[in-house]
């Protein structure tokens, strides 16, 4: 090892004092051409690094799908999404006959559907969804709580009810006209919708969440022809005002405060700022086409784990004047990436290597990211980005 150093350094005194000489007297007798010289080699070195730094995460078609996964993840996110779909079949089963489970409430099985898609829904899960949430509904509401209904004081939550609305009609089963209808009168005159029913009448209850989740549940119902005929007009005119007061609501280019109307402003929120990316993208593809470049910004300015959550903790002052406390917990890193796999179709080839590179950086950091996951519907909402991107 010491004469390895001592070769090293005798090579650095007789090499580089020779270097910088010649350098130097190139340097007086030519001062523009080295200059020139300098500054290409300099720049040819950036290109190049840039190039062979995202050169493994270009899409090439012949060799695979253009998805936002490179094709060397393709079996770890196989793998993963093998897993949690057994993980949620196999909840599916305990949640729809045990109605004592304590995670036994129509959200977590609405999540639950959702991750695992038509297909494996209708192959693996042949269940009548249509009564498991029937018996959920608040007893003489068309309607859901946030948690199982074991009281008949817990209020009707637009959260649940729309993910209910949105699993029955992605699975084949009709809502009911009651369903879709209180859905629709539970909307403001301007587009949004409150967290709690009958909660409307204060403009600081309009939430960004809830328009967006309900938005979603109304324009899958207009794609699959689940929403009543005698509906769809309206519906269709409730949809318009949603996405109307969501873009009206933007901080920025693309981003979205959780009570955009409240006196005191917090930071915007990554997750529901993913939400309403990718709900309005599944209404109109073209409606943010102006805001790619900052959107692709947004989401990858922060890396997250699979861990990370946001909650707003805001307090929802009743019609009534009783109070309840929006405990919703949001996922950043799923919503983040089901945005940016929605922008992805669009993008160039520099940016789609570059989302592609963030989603490896962050969705791979362990072998088993959905170990660290506790509830059905964490899972749930991870196998739907799983879905978009593998």
């Amino acid at each position: 090892m010491h004469v390895l150093l001592w070769l090293i350094d005798k090579i650095s005194d007789v090499l580089f004092p020779g270097v910088f000489a010649k350098a130097k007297n190139l340097l007086a007798k030519r001062p523009l051409q080295t200059f020139a010289i300098t500054a290409t080699g300099a720049i040819v070195l950036l290109i190049g690094g840039f190039i062979f730094d995202s050169l493994p995460f270009y899409p090439i078609a012949f060799l695979g799908d253009d998805k936002p996964l490179r094709l060397a993840n393709y079996l770890r996110a196989k793998a993963l999404r093998h897993r949690v779909e057994d993980y949620l079949l196999a909840h599916a089963d305990i949640l729809y006959s045990d109605s004592d489970h304590t995670e036994n409430h129509s959200w977590s099985y609405a999540n639950i559907l959702m991750g695992l898609g038509p297909d494996v829904v209708a192959s693996k899960f042949k269940r009548d969804h249509f009564s498991y949430f029937h018996r959920q509904m608040r007893p003489g509401k068309s309607c859901w709580p946030q948690f199982r209904n074991t009281s008949r004081t817990e209020p009707c939550h637009t959260g649940a009810t729309s993910w209910v609305l949105v699993a029955m009609a992605s699975n084949g089963d009709q809502p009911s006209r009651e369903m879709w209808t209180y859905l629709l009168d539970q909307q403001s005159l301007i587009g949004w919708w409150p967290l709690y029913e009958d909660s409307a009448m204060d403009p600081q209850n309009a939430s960004t969440y809830s328009t967006a989740i309900a938005l979603w549940a109304i324009q899958t119902g207009l794609t699959t022809n689940a929403i009543q005929s005698d509906l769809r007009d309206r519906a269709q005119a409730s949809a318009q005002r949603a996405k109307s007061w969501l873009m009206s609501k933007r901080e920025g280019s693309c981003a979205w405060l959780e009570y955009p109307d409240r006196s005191v402003n917090k930071e915007p929120s990554v997750a529901i700022s993913g939400l309403v990316v990718y709900v309005l993208n599944e209404m109109d593809p073209r409606v943010l086409e102006s805001s790619r470049q900052e959107c692709i910004t947004s989401f990858t300015k922060n890396k997250f784990v699979i861990t990370d959550l946001e909650i707003s903790g805001e307090v929802i002052e009743m019609n009534d004047g009783t109070d309840f406390l929006d405990a919703v917990k949001h996922q950043k890193l799923v919503w983040s990436t089901l945005a940016i796999a929605k922008l992805y179709p669009d993008l160039s080839w520099v940016d789609k290597a570059r989302l592609r590179k963030y989603i490896e950086s962050t969705l791979f950091t362990s072998s088993t990211p959905e170990s660290a996951l506790n509830y059905p519907w964490q899972m749930g909402e991870l196998a739907l980005m799983l879905r978009f991107i593998y």
